[in-house]
């Protein structure tokens, strides 16, 4: 019996160190197993780092190509808008010369003829003088609401010949180019930087010193134009041009509604202003008829009621009204059949005003 115990302890101790010794080996391939996995992790985050970079370098490279294509598109497309600014500027001027020695059967005729740009963009500077030389005894003052960088429908006569007037803008970028271009004298002129609304307008008249007469009033917000003409009364203006939406039509006396803080929405940039015959009819409440619009189809011409009645009669709006090609060419090709159900869709409030 003793000899059978003493074999079993033999066994017994023999399987143990068995045991351990496996154990020992397992507990060492576990260790290099963990310092393998630990080795592979960071190359693994090595190449994920070096290809991150690498990421982000082809990210930079191809934000610079971008930025400079943008900035070729942007320079191409001024010089595609200068070379056509020029083209419009030698018709007006072929124009005039051509016709200069032939009689006019009417003064209608003479007048859009007369269309010139040195700071416009339609040859409403020509359409200007040729108003101020027929009503005479100018008063040599302007108001431009929405001046933009080249004084827009106020350029000619203050940087040109001099004349006071008031230039309103919200962008002060604009305004810095502006005083980059050309000089003035600030006591005369007032390059104002503000956002426009009804509250505002008159204070900004009366203190750019241009209240009472005025030989101009041009208002182009691109918003809420016939709202900002309708609460204008710090000045009396001979002539108003006042810019209007040709996409609301010849018949419909319509506008967008009053915001103070309206802006054209980017997604749908045909959304603003008001049609043409409700700029005729406010302008006949504040003693003002239509006389016409630029061929392009972009502004209408007011007079002063009391001025040049038979030279420059009130035309209606249905018959002067014109259509802007770029907005039909616009909606033909977002496929806008129906305008005002367009804007029904997306949302888009028009208030009526009709009498």
């Amino acid at each position: 019996m003793s000899f059978l115990r003493s074999c079993w302890r033999r066994l017994s101790g023999n399987q143990g160190r068995a045991i351990e010794r496996l154990l020992e080996e397992q507990r060492t391939k576990f260790a290099e197993l963990q310092r393998q996995t630990e080795k592979n992790s960071k190359t693994l985050e090595g190449k994920i780092s070096l290809q991150q970079k690498k990421i982000e370098k082809e990210v930079r490279r191809v934000a610079r190509v971008l930025e400079g294509l943008d900035s070729r598109i942007s320079s191409k497309q001024g010089l595609i808008n200068r070379v056509e600014r020029c083209r419009i500027q030698l018709d007006n001027l072929s124009r005039r010369e051509l016709l200069s020695d032939y009689p006019y059967a009417d003064s209608e005729h003479r007048f859009w003829n007369q269309r010139a740009s040195l700071h416009s963009q339609n040859g409403e500077d020509g359409l200007v003088l040729e108003l101020i030389r027929a009503i005479g005894n100018p008063h040599r003052k302007t108001i431009e609401m929405c001046c933009g960088d080249n004084g827009g429908n106020s350029g000619a006569l203050i940087f040109e010949l001099g004349w006071s007037g008031l230039l309103v803008d919200g962008d002060q970028e604009r305004l810095d180019r502006l005083r980059d271009k050309h000089s003035h004298d600030p006591d005369r002129v007032k390059l104002e930087q503000a956002w426009i609304t009804c509250e505002n307008v008159n204070d900004l008249i009366r203190n750019g010193g241009v209240s009472g007469p005025v030989d101009l009033l041009s208002v182009d917000v691109d918003g809420v134009d016939y709202w900002l003409w309708q609460a204008i009364d710090a000045c009396t203006p001979d002539i108003v041009i006042a810019e209007y939406n040709a996409s609301f039509g010849p018949e419909r006396s319509v506008t967008v509604p009053y915001a103070p803080d309206f802006a054209r929405p980017t997604d749908f940039r045909l959304y603003y202003g008001a049609s043409l015959t409700a700029l005729e009819r406010l302008g006949r409440t504040k003693g003002y008829r239509l006389i016409g619009v630029e061929p392009r189809g972009v502004n209408a011409f007011f007079l002063r009621d009391e001025l040049l009645a038979d030279e420059y009669p009130a035309k209606p709006a249905s018959d002067a009204f014109r259509t802007l090609d770029k907005h039909v060419l616009y909606q033909k090709k977002k496929g806008y059949s129906d305008f005002f159900a367009e804007l029904e869709s997306r949302g888009l409030p028009i208030e009526d005003v009709s009498p």
